[in-house]
């Protein structure tokens, strides 16, 4: 066995692809008739996936519209039991119930009318 000084050499060939475009006119009209085809086509397929998209999601609104329309009914109807109970029962001026303050609105006991 033959011992080297250092690590062993990975060599490869190098192997290059050249891609030549179209050189004679015709080539060229070609081309350019093809890649303008081609994004037509994309063009016209992003058109349909829209278009599918959004009938989709009209139908998918409709059908969730359609099934909570009940729902909505009793929430608007109970929204009005609110109301009338509300008016029926209103409640005491300068009391908050979910706070942390009483508005007092007793005359100061100097008799001035004003609190300091």
């Amino acid at each position: 066995m033959e011992m080297q000084d250092g690590p062993p050499r990975l060599t490869a060939r190098r192997v290059r692809y050249r891609v030549h475009g179209p050189t004679s006119l015709l080539g060229k009209v070609v081309a350019t008739i093809v890649g303008a085809a081609v994004l037509v086509a994309a063009f016209v397929f992003s058109l349909v996936v829209l278009a599918i998209l959004l009938t989709g999601g009209l139908v998918f609104g409709g059908y969730l519209w359609w099934r909570t329309r009940d729902l909505r009914k009793r929430l608007r109807e109970q929204q009005q039991v609110w109301a009338q109970q509300a008016a029926v029962q209103p409640e005491a001026p300068g009391r908050v119930f979910e706070g942390e303050a009483i508005r007092d609105t007793a005359p100061h006991p100097d008799g001035d009318g004003e609190r300091r």
